[in-house]
Order: structure tokens, then sequence, then C-alpha cells
């Protein structure tokens, strides 16, 4: 009996599966797939339908290695590092939970996938480049930072990168990242149709520099639509107080409350008020750990796969090093209804 792995094996197609479908020649399909060649409209249309009614996908790795062997800079290795702050409690669960995707995503994908822990000024970067190189490093994701910090002490010109999120301010890489404008509109809009109409906005500065400020901005174009008499200006938590934020709270008065994440919750229900028909509550990043909370879900597998996806392409086109053009992968969230808004 042959093993699943074998059977799909045995089953996929090859160039010259979709040659033979398509009545043309191994080197017109791979000057198809390659763009290197010319090839005619017509021709190139069959190879398209060869290609979709046989199901032919192309392997990443032998992709990548084409790359390099057309540039002259042959390397086997495959492996995607990703680099993690060393973390306990709540903020590495949650790390944790892209971790994992990005994880399977590489499995996916072809690509092996190891994970460095580090302690901030830990390693010099002749260090980090001697051990990613041991490891067979070809691509690294920056995890989540616990604060917002630049990163010189990194070998950046060896390696395709990407990272979650903006903690990492200098240098800039490509990342990918929930679409907080859309979260805060669409927690607004939410908030808005059920009646609530003072809304108080709770910050940090570590959360707003993450989302580069999209949630404030969009906040604070709010602020400038509404009546002055509802207009309630947004609340800095660092370095806050259970007895400041409670003072915040009596001076506005806000009949809901929007937080970067679940910040502020547990204060909100030691207040002495009925959720949600006196106080509504909204967070703009729930995630597994946030039952019963109203608000926006992080699409956790989709980043974790975003991940992944940029530094294999950054790879398969042997484009190694800072970008010269750094890209941004927006990443859609979704309603969660929950218990803390009126219906």
């Amino acid at each position: 009996m042959c093993s699943g792995k074998q059977n799909r094996k045995a089953t996929t197609p090859s160039i010259t599966d979709v040659a033979r479908h398509a009545g043309v020649s191994h080197m017109t399909v791979s000057r198809f797939l390659n763009k290197s060649g010319y090839v005619k409209a017509a021709t190139a249309a069959r190879v398209e339908a060869s290609i979709q009614a046989l199901g032919y996908r192309r392997n990443p790795m032998v992709q990548a290695l084409m790359s390099q062997v057309r540039r002259k800079n042959v390397n086997l290795d495959s492996n995607i590092v990703w680099i993690e702050e060393e973390l306990v409690g709540q903020a590495h669960n949650a790390i944790a939970q892209f971790r994992d995707q990005a994880r399977r995503r590489a499995d996916e994908l072809g690509f092996g996938f190891d994970t460095l822990y580090y302690v901030p000024g830990e390693f010099s970067s002749s260090r980090i480049d001697t051990i990613l190189n041991a490891r067979g490093t070809h691509g690294v994701i920056i995890a989540p930072k616990s604060h917002p910090s630049e990163d010189t002490n990194f070998p950046w010109n060896r390696y395709a990168a990407a990272t979650i999120g903006r903690s990492l301010l200098a240098p800039t890489i490509s990342y990918v990242m929930m679409h907080f404008q859309h979260a805060m509109s669409r927690a607004l809009s939410e908030i808005k149709a059920r009646g609530y109409q003072r809304i108080g906005f709770l910050v940090w500065e570590d959360s707003d520099s993450r989302s580069e400020h999209i949630p404030l901005m969009v906040f604070l174009r709010h602020n400038y639509q509404v009546s002055a008499q509802n207009r309630i200006d947004p609340l800095w938590m660092d370095g806050m107080t259970r007895e400041k934020f409670q003072q915040w709270y009596h001076q506005n008065k806000p009949d809901v409350i929007v937080s970067s994440w679940m910040f502020g919750w547990n204060w909100v229900q030691q207040l002495n008020v009925q959720i949600p028909e006196d106080l509504g509550f909204v967070s703009l990043s729930l995630r597994g750990d946030s039952t019963g909370v109203s608000g926006m879900n992080v699409p956790i597998r989709a980043i974790g796969l975003g991940a992944v996806d940029i530094v294999v392409a950054q790879i398969q086109r042997n484009e190694i090093g800072l970008p010269k053009v750094p890209k941004c992968l927006l990443v859609e969230g979704s309603w969660s209804e929950g218990k803390t808004l009126r219906t």
C-alpha cells in the first residue's frame, strides 16, 4: 500500500504533463511560466487552460533554486527563521498564535521553519548571522516586539525579511498587519447603529505606534464630525491607574468605550454600571481569549500566512537585504457581535 505522500507525488502533474495536454513543447511551457521568452497569445491561453485543468503548481524550492542558478548564486538551504523576543504570559500566547500559523504556511510551501528566541541586546550582529547561517536560513520573520524600537544590530543585508505590525521602527522592511482603518471604521459604524452617541477611546502609546496611529486618526476624524457636547478626547493609558481611569470616566460620561485591545476592560467591569445597557465596550483586537467582548477579530491566520508569503516571494525572486520599496500587506479583520454592545 502506498502512503498518502507517495500518492500525492505520483499524481502531481509536471511541466511535461502540461505540455502534452496543451499540445506544445516543454520549452514553450517553461518560457510561459518564467516569462523568459515570447509565447503567442493563443498558445499562452492553451497553456494556462492546461495548468488550470491539471492543477499544476510550481515547486517553490525549484523556483527559488533556478532563480539562484540564473544568477550564479546557488544555495540549497531553505529555512525560514521566526525571530521572537523572550516573553511570558499573555503577550507570549498572542504571538504564539501568529507563529503557529506561519509555521503551517512554511510547511505548506515546502520550507523549513525554526524559531530563534532572544533577549534585547543579547546577540551581536555577527553572532546572529552565525546562528542563522548554521540553520540554513534564507529568510526571517521578525515577531512583534514588546515595545516598538529600532533594530540596527541585525545582518539585514544577508536575508529576505518581513515583520508583523509596526513594532520594528527602523529599518523599514516589508510587513503585514490588520487593516486598522477599516477595523476602526467598522467598530464606529456598529456603535452608532446601536444608538450610542458619546464614544470614548482608550489608547496606549505602544499599540498606537504598532498600528501606525491609524485607529487614533479615524477616531479624531469622528470627533471632528460629531457635535461638541458628544465629543470626548481620547484617554492615553500609559502610566494610567484605575483611579485616573475612573476620574476620566466620571468627568466625560461616555456611553461606550473603544479600546485598542483589551486595555481597560477590567476597569470597565469594576464601574458601578450595567454593561451594555449603561456602558458599551468594544475592542479593536480580539483574539481567542476575548470571549463575550464585542469588537474586531484579529485575522491571526491570514497575518501569519501573509508574513511567510512575503518572505517566500523575496526568496524566489532572490531579493535579499533591505528592500528598495518595502511592501505593506493589510489584512481585513471581522466583526464579532459579543455581548458588550446593545443589540
